[in-house]
């Protein structure tokens, strides 16, 4: 109620401020004379003229431009953001000041305002930094302008709009540590690289197929039997993995969520150098599944970054569970309840390796963690970065 008040009353308040201003100054004329004290009156009434003026234009002839240094961080960098204001030529102003409004969730701001006092300027322009940005895709929607006079006695705000986005990935590093995979299969459609491919032994040679690899040829064996023989190395089996990530939670904090995003990320980027075949799944309504290369590690990573967690719990059945049968599945998740348990058993009598990587590790966790000791399901613990 008070507040209401206030903001009814503070106009009459500024337009009396303003005629105290001038009786005050035309008294002081009137009763000293002479060309100063006139000079001064009329310097004044100058002045409120032009503020006057100044309350009378728009803010139609404004434009804004924001500029986002880098459009993919990690979590945890600064971003540096720079915002500029163009106006007519002839749009004067005693004094403007410009906010840009960015997300809440973003991170740390600092300066994300300006003052600019009189001038003719047709640009205007400053910087602001954001600091330990958080992941996700953050929007950018709208910049508030304040334009008012010399004494601050009249302004008049408007908000413009302006949209802009910012990609923030999941923080991730190489781990210093990953449980051997067991796997018995490979995934469907992968393809190792050539450098695992030259990691491998070499179990002989045999006469050239259409559809070898080229890179497969024996050339100095094609030159002694006067046709093209391929290497035959050894066989891929035991090499092919997947990433599962369950974003689901029930008690876990927001803190563990991200830490077990950047985990699996983490897992990823230490994995994918070590295998042919390395495949991500997230599961939201259905199991999302990615495969990951040098030329599609973006892929996974935006999904990361966009990744919100879930209050519905894992299926003990999911058809994706068989095409995982034979393999080696590194199973990530925030925490550990009784229905995932229960999944992860299904997933163990179907003939899948299980790794369960978690950071977090509760008292609760440790209690689910023996409980999956005792079904051969190995729980793994990585200390947060």
């Amino acid at each position: 109620m008070m507040e209401r008040i206030i903001a009814f009353v503070r106009p009459f308040i500024k337009i009396g401020v303003l005629l105290i201003i001038v009786a005050v100054v035309f008294s002081y004329a009137m009763f000293q004379g002479g060309f100063v004290s006139w000079f001064l009156f009329y310097s004044v009434i100058t002045i409120l003229c032009l503020t006057l003026v100044v309350t009378l234009f728009s803010f139609r002839g404004f434009h804004v431009e924001r500029r986002i240094e880098s459009k993919q961080l990690r979590s945890g960098d600064s971003l540096r953001i720079t915002l500029t204001v163009t106006k007519k030529p002839w749009h004067p102003f005693f004094y403007i000041h410009v906010r840009d409004l960015p997300p809440e969730d973003l991170g740390k701001v600092e300066g994300a305002g300006a003052l600019f006092f009189f001038g003719l300027q047709k640009k205007l322009s400053f910087d602001y930094w954001v600091h330990d940005v958080k992941r996700g895709e953050h929007l950018f929607r709208n910049v508030e302008f304040v334009l008012s006079d010399l004494f601050g006695l009249f302004d008049k705000r408007t908000i413009i709009f302006e949209e802009s986005k910012v990609l923030v990935y999941p923080k991730f590093q190489q781990l210093p540590v990953v449980p051997r995979g067991q796997s018995t299969k490979v995934m469907d459609g992968a393809s190792p690289s050539k450098r695992i491919e030259e990691e491998r032994s070499l179990a002989g040679v045999r006469s050239y197929v259409p559809g070898d690899r080229l890179s497969s040829i024996d050339w100095k064996q094609s030159a002694r039997s006067a046709a093209l023989m391929t290497k035959e190395f050894e066989s891929y089996q035991g090499q092919g993995v997947t990433i599962a990530f369950d974003p689901y939670v029930e008690k876990a904090s927001s803190a563990s969520f991200e830490a077990a995003v950047e985990l699996t990320a983490s897992l990823m980027v230490s994995l994918m150098g070590k295998h042919p075949s390395v495949q991500v799944a997230i599961r939201q309504s259905q199991w999302l599944k990615l495969s990951v290369h040098d030329q599609t590690t973006s892929i996974p990573l935006r999904v990361l970054a966009k990744l919100e967690p879930t209050q519905t719990s894992p299926k003990a059945i999911a058809s994706i569970y068989e095409e995982w049968q034979g393999s080696t599945v590194y199973y990530v998740c925030a925490e550990l309840t009784d229905s995932l348990v229960q999944a992860l058993e299904a997933m163990k009598t179907q003939g899948i390796h299980l790794y369960v990587c978690m950071v977090d590790m509760t008292r609760s966790n440790n209690l689910y963690a023996k409980k999956l000791r005792q079904l051969g399901i190995e729980a793994q613990s990585f200390a947060s970065s």
